[in-house]
């Protein structure tokens, strides 16, 4: 029976589209790029776009966050 949380990588067209489970490394990646983008998303919504506010929410300091919102192009609008 297959995990349906666990993240799949889709085979090559030539393997008759089977169904691979996706390496660790990527499918944590795949997570944590999910988690943050969602958390930072959030953090904004909650403070209304103030960059200082959403640091002090989530105990990061204003230049941490904002190096996360950089490095996932995420706008402080």
């Amino acid at each position: 029976m297959v995990d349906p949380l666990l993240p799949v990588a889709e085979a090559d067209a030539d393997q008759n589209r089977q169904r691979t489970v996706t390496p660790y490394k990527e499918a944590k990646d795949q997570c944590i790029d999910t988690f943050t983008r969602q958390y930072v998303n959030t953090l904004l919504h909650e403070s209304n776009g103030n960059i200082s506010q959403a640091a002090r929410m989530s105990d990061l300091t204003r230049a941490a966050l904002q190096k996360i919102m950089r490095r996932y192009n995420i706008d402080g609008d």
